[in-house]
């Protein structure tokens, strides 16, 4: 039975999504496309140090300027950094392993996998100007001016599309050799998020791309469009950790309705609850999708938390689903001493703790530890850091099926769940930018004590 249920599932995946849902797994394949009013891309990242000043030519005068480029293929830079050896081969093996790098699809050599930018201070002007044909001379490019004294209120939601969207060249690694290519970049004066100031802070551009994939697929006779932008801005042909947002076909670019998911990440439309298995580089998803049963129990958003008894400090037992049937929510907090992240994260976690109300939710902590010196080092940051939130201890090499980091699935650290008084799993986010958002719904539960 087993040999036929694979079979059938190897034919499932190479079936058309046109057909709609008749099997569990789904293939939906992306196009290009570029709108210049997408709200599609919403992540904005700084431009770097630019190594290639004295190339330069066509500049104007200003009282302060630097020049900084935009990658756009970050594994060509460094392989070809290695190849003119500002790199070692060590620094550069390092970094093949972290970036998952394949220099099958790379030159040995420098181009233009990156597009300059020079930036000016004038008085209370800034002024920016793009390289768009990457000729290293300013003077044939557009110059725009922005007020240093308003540009930190300015493009912001809706009036980011009013910042320049530049058409610029570069060219690209391929396996067929070096390839022309363009791509479109929103060039933001200023963003908030990032929080530099002084003269770095003036002389920084942040850009956007704007140009990103999109499909379509059908489920119970109702149209479905999936857009995804590059997961980096410095890969802008690279899908495979896109940004990824799923919408009814006709609300496509409703901001208010927009479904924004990620890889390994479930989402229910209609009756159905999709799992984004994955996703390549020319953006083509994988979904399962399953019949969504309310009275699952499992791991997963949406789902029923099962039966979780955890050991304390004192090593009582703790029944954490007795807390919720008390009609409170609990926060569960996935760490362990060893984790870096987690560690950073106890700040934000404890101001988080203060302000909600207590007898509304209750925070756990899920300590996850390899031997008792860990868990010693655990508690040592529990008295440092003052943490006065129960705490439930979990150990590797004692993992077995009652285990709550195994009865939930969770293996990234740290890992935040939210469940309600009825035992559901409302959230379930990872890292910083998870905390955050866990913050957002308490405070839409009206959590918060003031």
């Amino acid at each position: 039975m087993k040999t036929i249920r694979y079979v059938l599932l190897i034919i499932v995946c190479f079936s058309q999504i046109s057909q709609g849902i008749a099997s569990d797994t789904l293939r939906v394949k992306t196009k290009l496309s570029f709108n210049p009013k997408s709200r599609i891309s919403t992540t904005t990242s700084p431009t770097a140090p630019s190594p290639y000043t004295s190339e330069y030519i066509g500049f104007p005068y200003c009282d302060t300027a630097a020049f900084t480029v935009v990658t756009l293929n970050i594994n060509q830079q460094l392989f070809s950094s290695y190849k003119e050896k500002r790199r070692t081969l060590a620094q550069f093996l390092e970094l093949q392993k972290r970036y998952s790098i394949d220099t099958t699809q790379l030159v040995p050599r420098r181009i233009k996998s990156y597009v300059s930018v020079f930036t000016g201070l004038k008085g209370p002007k800034k002024v920016i100007i793009v390289d768009a044909n990457n000729n290293h001379d300013f003077s044939d490019d557009t110059a725009y001016e922005f007020d240093t004294l308003t540009m930190e209120r300015s493009y912001k939601g809706d009036t980011i599309e009013l910042a320049p969207l530049v058409r610029v060249q570069y060219e690209n690694a391929t396996k067929q050799g070096v390839q022309p290519a363009h791509t479109y970049l929103r060039i933001l004066p200023y963003d908030s998020d990032y929080g530099l100031g002084g003269i770095e802070g003036l002389l920084v551009v942040y850009v956007q791309t704007q140009v990103y994939r999109e499909g379509s697929f059908e489920v119970d006779g109702q149209a479905y469009k999936v857009s995804m932008s590059p997961g980096s801005w410095e890969q802008t042909d690279d899908y495979t950790k896109p940004d990824l947002k799923i919408q009814l076909a006709d609300l496509l670019y409703d901001a208010n309705k927009e479904i924004r998911i990620s890889v390994g990440k479930d989402m229910l439309a209609g009756n159905h609850l999709f799992t984004i298995l994955s996703s390549t580089k020319d953006g083509e998803l994988t979904l399962v999708a399953e019949r969504y049963d309310p009275n699952r129990v499992g791991g997963r958003v949406r789902n029923l938390a099962p039966l979780l008894v955890g050991k304390t400090d004192n090593n009582a037992d703790l029944a954490i689903n007795e807390l919720w049937k008390k009609g409170g929510y609990v926060l569960l907090d996935f760490w362990g001493s060893w984790c870096g992240p987690c560690i950073a994260s106890i700040p934000a976690l404890k101001a988080l703790h203060g302000q909600v109300k207590a007898d509304k939710i209750q925070f756990i902590g899920v300590d996850y530890e390899y031997n008792e010196e860990g868990l010693m080092k655990a508690r040592k940051i529990e008295a440092d850091k003052q943490l006065s939130w129960q705490q439930v201890v979990e150990f590797s090499g004692k993992q077995n099926e009652a285990s709550i980091p195994r009865r939930l699935g969770v293996q990234a650290y740290p890992t935040y769940m939210l469940i309600s008084p009825e035992g559901r799993i409302l959230m379930r986010e990872g890292g910083e930018t998870g905390l955050v958002a866990i913050k957002a719904k308490l405070a839409q539960l009206g959590l918060f004590t003031r």
